[in-house]
């Protein structure tokens, strides 16, 4: 898996817009009706909570996407709608991914109640839900069934609600964006980290980045996977300096607003399990700097990007 693939797990798994599908919106019993059984996207932000039951005919649905024309319309689901998603669950055995966003006061915990009981449901993101709260968490680690969680602007979810999962055995990717520290600090890190099978885990940002997080990054013996969307990286607290004691982190991701520095370069050969390297906001004119990166991390898949996003380096060993 290229590291490119890591960042689709970390971000553009739990984003519509980066599958390139191209499907209607659906807003009625009527709509669905009118869609094929084989169709696998449902667009259907605007359904009621009695039109949902309709989708129990696409029996091919394999993701239902509750984001999809946010900017003009509004979420008619309630916690009834996700009531009766639940119901119709056994006929539609696919749906593996769920994405809600931007919630109307009727989304409350009580919808993560009926999510955590759908049996095939395996992504799951939720952003802009206020009336998700610590207990949302709590009815989440149930599930047997969800492996990755992208959770951003849910303003009612802090530390305390983290600590729910820490004996879920399904969950294998997080990702949190725009928490502020008032919500989570190295309390919450320390809960998130003894879920018992996390692999990938990811922060856009991560405001309370220092030593003594660094310093549990380091310590976890099952993460592979980290990624920091970070405006910089702390030097004075040498965060890479510590990460780099990690004996289970294969594949890192820093896509920092500021490029690298030579100093944190001169960090990376410390890393001794790391495998997959994607650096961000490279200065792409720059040839002593990215011939710096392979030199190095030789043995290491290498994948840099300019402040476009652009990929213009690549190595493989």
């Amino acid at each position: 898996m290229k590291i490119r693939d890591v960042l689709l797990i970390t971000g553009c798994l739990f984003l519509s817009s980066c599958l390139g599908y191209k499907t209607p919106p659906v807003n009625t019993r009527e709509d669905l009706l009118k869609l094929d059984s084989s169709t696998t996207w449902i667009r259907g932000r605007g359904l009621s909570d009695d039109a949902i039951l309709v989708l129990a005919r696409i029996e091919n649905a394999e993701f239902l996407d509750l984001c999809g024309g946010y900017a003009v319309e509004p979420l008619a689901l309630t916690d009834k709608g996700f009531k009766n998603l639940l119901s119709i669950s056994d006929n539609i055995p696919n749906l593996n991914r769920l994405e809600l966003c931007d919630c109307n006061p009727d989304i409350t915990d009580i919808t993560a109640l009926y999510i955590a009981k759908m049996p095939h449901l395996r992504n799951l993101s939720v952003m802009g839900c206020p009336g998700f709260t610590d207990e949302a968490l709590e009815y989440l680690a149930n599930s047997t069934s969800i492996e990755t969680i992208f959770l951003a602007r849910c303003d009612g979810i802090t530390n305390e609600g983290f600590k729910y999962l820490d004996k879920n055995e399904s969950i294998k990717g997080i990702r949190l964006e725009n928490f502020s520290q008032s919500q989570i600090n190295n309390v919450g890190l320390r809960y998130i980290l003894a879920i018992p099978n996390l692999r990938d885990l990811a922060f856009v940002p991560m405001p309370f980045l220092d030593s003594d997080s660094a310093r549990l990054l380091a310590e976890s013996k099952h993460l592979k996977k980290l990624a920091f969307y970070q405006n910089r990286l702390p030097l004075d607290n040498n965060i890479l300096e510590i990460l780099s004691e990690s004996d289970s982190i294969e594949e890192l991701a820093l896509n920092i607003n500021n490029p690298i520095s030579t100093e944190e370069l001169s960090v990376l050969p410390k890393f001794r399990t790391l495998k997959k390297l994607h650096i961000s906001n490279v200065p792409k004119d720059d040839i002593s700097y990215l011939k710096g990166i392979f030199k190095a991390m030789p043995l290491c898949e290498i994948e840099c990007t300019d402040k476009e996003g652009v990929y213009i380096y690549e190595s493989h060993p």
